[in-house]
């Protein structure tokens, strides 16, 4: 079941109670309406369902209509809540248990992200880095299927970004992470390009989670395939904030980039090891169904670029040992140790 989407436009506000759907106390329909958005939401039954009433009630926030303002970030977005089968998920990568993702979709929109064509499978109208589905009762069924469930490491992020913009309004991630709190004999780790991971730091030290920050450069010309992340630079200082709050950390420099990280191997690793990460990973780019011509489409305008990700195309194997030697001959200059995932 889904309920109306919310399309932000420019200098809309949103009522915080849209942010907080699956806390709405039973029985209570609420609409809550904007200058040029309209957010209709309803109760929770039984913990899984999420209603939206056939006649809407115009209603304002207690004690003053009082609503949030929108981050320019959002600015033509279209956030549409959903309800989830399930939370924990068996996951498929090395190490790694279980994955959870408490969004279908993701509005950072990197163009090189393997997760698109997964969430166009199951939302074919889904335009990635523009819309988004938040899970508003995963963290619900989360504390369910854990009880049941053994032990293990529990990532969250591995097909889409928990602290992605809309994060700040629904607060699914922290909720998760609130619900593993309660649940100790599971191993925690995360991956952002988010900043925002620093709101959630105290109960992110109190189960001893894992944060990874992934980037892939640094400064302007890694936006044109990032087009909503926050800078490279943002999330480092973040990285370098939790590490020296005593948390366990790792830079993902992934995907490596033809043009970009090969370009700056020197200079990304120098400001990789100031954030004293407690570790770091690399991995290499990969052409999941339909990626290539989303880069080629997104470096349009850019002829270098364009040519460095034909060289990559064309021999992958050759450039990743060509980039590989150079990043490991500059980690060894800075007392670094990579672990290359390719």
């Amino acid at each position: 079941m889904t309920v109306p989407s919310l399309v932000v436009r420019e200098n809309d506000t949103f009522c915080p109670t849209a942010g907080r759907a699956a806390r709405v106390s039973a029985c209570r329909n609420i609409s809550a309406a904007s200058t040029a958005a309209r957010v209709r939401i309803g109760c929770v039954a039984r913990d899984q369902y999420l209603t939206c009433p056939e006649t809407p009630v115009a209603w304002a926030h207690r004690g003053g209509g009082a609503l949030g303002r929108l981050g320019p970030e959002l600015v033509g977005a279209v956030v549409r809540p959903v309800f989830a089968k399930s939370a924990l998920t068996r996951s498929k990568i090395e190490g790694i248990d279980y994955a959870v993702n408490p969004y279908y979709g993701c509005l950072h929109g990197c163009r090189y992200c393997y997760a698109a064509w997964m969430t166009r499978r199951r939302f074919p109208d889904h335009v990635w880095g523009l819309h988004v589905h938040p899970k508003v009762n995963i963290h619900r069924l989360l504390d369910r299927e854990l009880s049941s469930a053994r032990p293990g490491l529990v990532e969250l992020g591995t097909s889409t970004d928990p602290y992605q913009p809309v994060e700040s309004r629904f607060q699914l991630t922290r909720r998760c992470l609130e619900v593993l709190s309660h649940h100790p004999g599971f191993d925690v780790a995360l991956l952002t390009k988010s900043p925002l991971v620093l709101r959630d730091l105290e109960v992110l030290r109190a189960i001893d989670a894992e944060v990874g920050f992934s980037l892939s450069g640094l400064g302007d010309v890694v936006r044109l395939l990032e087009p909503r992340a926050p800078p490279g630079e943002a999330r480092l200082a973040a990285l370098r904030r939790l590490s020296s709050e005593g948390l366990r950390t790792f830079a993902f420099i992934s995907p490596v980039l033809p043009g970009i990280t090969d370009r700056q191997v020197r200079s990304l690793l120098r400001s990789v090891a100031e954030a004293r990460p407690s570790r770091v990973l690399v991995d290499a780019l990969r052409f999941r169904p339909g990626v290539l011509r989303s880069m080629r489409s997104a470096l349009s305008g850019s002829p270098e670029l364009l040519r460095e990700l034909g060289s990559y195309a064309s021999d992958q194997a050759g450039w990743l040992q060509r980039v590989r030697a150079a990043m490991e001959e500059a980690a060894e200059g800075l007392g670094l140790t990579l672990e290359f995932l390719f």
